[in-house]
């Protein structure tokens, strides 16, 4: 599932998306707690130091009208943000000089480099007491549009069945979220 460009005119874009002219989504990762694997390797590999628990990993992206655009497979909950991007495909969907904005600790500038699309999050510090007024215009600006992917992640923890997946349902999650992001989709958008 992904939004083209052409379904987003520049245009009649919401308000909180027109200092970003080349938007194309905004990327966040959530992640479904699933019970504890018997497999030790298993174990591991979905066990989130982050999350303290076994989780899954989805990459979710929304578009400027705030619909879910982008719902990645699943990845092991040991995965980084930037090992993710990489596998979600979701650069497949991408063309040059698109831009994504993504949370300060979304670290995937090398492979956005690679594929000439523009990666903005908030500006760090970086040693500094404070930030110039540019960069707290542009905190503004970003923390205004990406308030609606964290919102949308929000209506994906609200469906009963991610209350409990047990590992029989595992083969089937992907695909669970995935009718999720429809299902968010017909509801009533609240970006204006």
């Amino acid at each position: 599932m992904f939004v083209s460009r052409h379904f987003q005119p520049k245009d009649e874009r919401p308000s909180v998306f027109k200092p970003f002219p080349n938007f194309r989504v905004c990327i966040d990762t959530t992640e479904v707690r699933i019970e504890v694997p018997e497999d030790f390797e298993q174990q591991g590999n979905t066990y989130s130091d982050y999350k303290a628990g076994n989780v899954i990993l989805f990459l979710i992206g929304i578009s400027c009208w705030g619909g879910v655009s982008f719902v990645s497979p699943g990845f092991e909950g040991s995965m980084s943000d930037q090992e993710i991007y990489r596998r979600s495909r979701i650069r497949d969907f991408l063309e040059a000089d698109d831009l994504i904005l993504a949370d300060r600790g979304y670290r995937c500038e090398e492979e956005c480099v690679e594929d000439n699309v523009i990666l903005l999050h908030p500006p760090f510090l970086g040693g500094r007491e404070k930030f110039t007024p540019e960069e707290e215009q542009l905190t503004r600006e970003i923390a205004s549009a990406r308030i609606f992917v964290e919102h949308i992640v929000r209506k994906f923890k609200v469906y009963h069945i991610l209350k409990k997946i047990h590992n029989t349902m595992l083969p089937k999650l992907d695909q669970i979220m995935f009718i999720i992001g429809f299902l968010i989709n017909l509801q009533v958008q609240h970006i204006l």
